[in-house]
């Protein structure tokens, strides 16, 4: 198996399928700030198999990947159940994009630093619906689906949520 033909086929299935993977995995982790380092594992293990077994393998790219990830999440909390390890309390929460009225002159790393620490205060699910519309750019609509909640409860959650960002970080 030639080298060029495995990177190019591991490019075509990673462009196919990352939005969706990361997506995926971010609706599915107990803890969003998860998201990131098993979407990487699914795609180390994703090249793994390729060169094991070749591009041929792999008849659906979406399937394949979402079978991986979802692997990678059940070794992730397997492997945490087993050390009997305590989540982290949103550490590694992700950061919404800054709420267009505000002046981009004003958005200091510091306010950053405050916002940070201000959501990652919020419960898991909050963290996970400000992960996925503000940083994946899901609609209110496509977030609710892939939590499994109403739009309602969404659009509720960003909006109490960023009001008291706001109280909490002065903006």
């Amino acid at each position: 198996m030639h080298r060029a033909e495995i990177a190019a086929a591991f490019r075509k299935l990673y462009d196919e399928t990352r939005r969706e993977t990361l997506i995926y995995l971010t609706a599915r982790c107990a803890d969003p700030g998860d998201a990131a380092d098993l979407f990487q594992e699914t795609y180390v293990e994703a090249y793994a198999a390729l060169c094991r077994r070749g591009p041929a393998y792999v008849r659906s790219g979406e399937a394949f990947v979402k079978k991986l990830a979802a692997q990678q999440l059940h070794r992730h909390y397997r492997r945490r159940e087993l050390r009997r390890e305590v989540p982290l309390e949103a550490v590694e929460a992700a950061v919404p994009a800054p709420p267009e009225e505000i002046d981009d002159r004003l958005v200091t790393e510091a306010l950053l630093e405050r916002v940070h620490a201000a959501l990652g205060r919020q419960p898991a699910l909050t963290r996970k619906i400000f992960a996925l519309h503000f940083s994946l750019g899901l609609t209110l609509a496509e977030t609710a689906a892939e939590l499994g909640v109403s739009e309602s409860f969404v659009k509720n959650r960003l909006y109490r949520t960023v009001a008291q960002l706001r109280r909490e970080c002065g903006f």
